[in-house]
């Protein structure tokens, strides 16, 4: 019973990676509890054409679409409705906002304290709002409260850094909760119950997700921008490498979000303009990010660090901790002091504290 069990079991995972294999057009890796990082080769070189478009092959310079997903009860179900011509095209058909030719007011952005995971919520001036994560699957409703609280009724731009659960796991309760406009998340799969269900909830809402990539202005206005930095490369050998680095401009004043984006990938950025007056630094703070040529190039004022107070992981490590110190720069912890927001009014920056 038990060996028939074995082998349901891992047939039903290497059906998974079969068919998200060509959806993706990359690698579909598993760095779960093993700690390991699973690689499998892509069986087909090609995509479905209405589910999957290069950049090249668009207008302008859009971002990429892919489709990918599945539910429990059919995997192969789930696949083929992410490769439909309505799931790739019914969110742009109900969803159109025009931006302001400039901006006033304050930009303002929250550092969730949802514990060991990252949720960062950002209020342009206008009203919009992008959501950059929203923590792990306990915290979803947490994350929904308290974008209720600040007023948003429309997450204009959701980005999901990668594809862990301390990233993405609250992500199905924002999705069910609000409207939701454009979402951005890197070309990676991660073979988790946390996964599918987000990108489940995706397909259920009708909805599409843009690849997030090194190059894609999301916003491109007289008083803002928001672009993305990271990833660089297509293929890497950790899921954190993957993660979607935002770079964001409102006035004089900028803020980089780094998601879990490792040296690796920090390495590959040092020749963009990464300059920026406040860093969300790498990893929680773990010492496999914020490296001493990516923080001199960054050369922060402030620095936010979102971890859990007592984590097993000892977040933010004593290595990340001392290079902020050598380097002058004010940090903020939400392990320490809640939910930090900071306030931009174009010209200076104002850092509150919730504890």
């Amino acid at each position: 019973m038990k060996k028939n069990k074995l082998k349901f079991s891992i047939g039903i995972l290497l059906s998974f990676i079969i068919i998200l294999l060509p959806l993706f057009g990359c690698s579909i890796k598993d760095t779960g509890s093993r700690g390991g990082a699973i690689e499998a080769l892509s069986l087909l070189e090609e995509t479905d054409s209405e589910a999957f478009q290069s950049e090249e092959a668009k207008e302008g310079s859009k971002p990429e679409n892919f489709a990918e997903g599945s539910e429990e009860e059919s995997v192969g179900e789930a696949a083929e409705g992410f490769k439909s011509e309505s799931f790739a095209m019914k969110s742009a058909e109900r969803y159109s906002k025009a931006a302001p030719a400039s901006i006033t007011g304050d930009l303002i952005i929250h550092f969730i304290d949802v514990g060991q995971g990252d949720s960062i919520l950002v209020q342009i001036p206008d009203g919009r709002v992008i959501l950059i994560d929203a923590g792990d699957s306990k915290k979803g409703n947490d994350v929904v409260n308290y974008l209720s609280t600040n007023g948003v009724l429309t997450v204009d731009y959701l980005i999901a850094t990668h594809p862990h659960e301390d990233h993405i796991g609250g992500l199905v309760k924002v999705i069910d909760s609000f409207e939701i406009g454009q979402i951005y998340m890197p070309k990676v799969g991660h073979i988790t119950k946390v996964f599918e269900n987000v990108l489940t909830k995706i397909k259920d809402k009708g909805l599409k997700v843009n690849t997030a990539k090194a190059g894609i202005s999301i916003l491109e206005e007289s008083d803002l921008n928001v672009r993305i930095l990271a990833p660089v490369s297509d293929k890497y050998n950790e899921i954190n490498d993957y993660s979607v680095v935002i770079k964001i401009g409102y006035g004089q004043t900028s803020f980089l979000l780094t998601g879990d984006a490792s040296a690796d990938s920090e390495k590959e950025m040092l020749g963009k303009d990464l300059k920026a007056d406040l860093l969300k630094v790498g990893h929680h703070g773990s010492r496999t990010s914020t490296s001493g040529d990516f923080l001199k190039k960054v050369s922060p004022k402030y620095a936010i660090i979102s971890c859990a107070k007592g984590n097993s992981y000892k977040h933010p490590h004593s290595e990340t901790v001392e290079r902020l110190k050598e380097n002058n720069i004010d940090i903020y912890r939400t392990d320490e002091d809640g939910t930090i927001i900071a306030v931009s009014d174009g010209v200076n920056i104002t850092l509150n504290k919730e504890k």
